[in-house]
């Protein structure tokens, strides 16, 4: 990891540890696509819950949204701001696919779910290793950074 991106040692640990995990381009590749997919999956079925305190309607989608900044704004200011870069489309996405028929909705959901996971797995089998989470939960939530801060530093912006 570049130390001039991140001043974050116990991140950069993190994310050390995660690429240790995911060395060959094909492994990240899968990455890029698995990960944000899975995202949207649960945008899609957190939306079907639905409830409106104070007459505000709010979705399981939105408090997963709001969560997933809250957690990643602690860790690094910058990184959360590039995750809801591509978080917010989706969920926004999700939104709508939500409020489908929920025959649809479901599918919808379903299937990119175990396509953003068969991609997780593909990239495993292509790297010949076994998933980090495997070894360690907490990568599951390092993953979005990872991929977040892999497309920070190749579209050169600084954090």
């Amino acid at each position: 990891m570049s130390a001039d991106l991140l001043k974050n040692e116990k991140l950069k640990q993190d994310l050390d540890s995660y690429l240790s995990y995911h060395k060959t381009q094909g492994n990240r590749l899968t990455h890029f696509i698995g990960i944000p997919l899975i995202f949207f999956s649960l945008f899609c079925s957190l939306g079907w819950f639905r409830f409106a305190p104070l007459d505000l309607p709010i979705s399981g989608a939105t408090l997963f949204l709001l969560s997933v900044f809250l957690f990643y704004f602690q860790v690094h200011k910058g990184l959360a701001g590039a995750v809801m870069v591509w978080c917010i489309p989706l969920f926004l996405i999700g939104e709508e696919v939500a409020v489908m028929p929920f025959g649809l909705s479901f599918v919808v959901s379903s299937l990119t779910f175990a396509m953003g996971w068969a991609f997780q797995f593909w990239g495993h089998a292509i790297e010949k290793n076994r998933p980090a989470f495997r070894t360690n939960l907490s990568h599951l939530g390092r993953g979005p950074l990872f991929i977040t801060y892999e497309w920070v530093k190749l579209l050169g912006f600084k954090l």
